[in-house]
């Protein structure tokens, strides 16, 4: 039987979040009998993919497709104990 009923982490907002902007959420944690925890630590992880075509002003030099990709974030936080991994 699974000692954890739920953990579950809710961030409040729709997602994008801008430079400087506090961002703010729960973490539940259930269990069905009792634990001694360490820690518990949030892996928070941001990235952009894009993708995009354009076509040329003469059709003879064909479509061009353009992708890009940008890691923002990508940090821990101890949420609870003393973050010593």
């Amino acid at each position: 039987m699974e000692t954890v009923d739920l953990f579950a982490v809710e961030i409040y907002g729709d997602g994008s979040f801008y430079p400087g902007e506090i961002i703010y959420g729960d973490v539940y944690l259930k269990t069905n009998e009792e634990l001694t925890l360490r820690e518990i630590r949030i892996e928070f992880y941001g990235e952009a993919k894009v993708f995009w075509t354009e076509a040329p002003r003469k059709k003879r030099l064909g479509q061009r497709n353009y992708t890009n990709y940008e890691q923002f974030l990508n940090i821990a936080a101890t949420v609870y104990g003393k973050g010593e991994y």
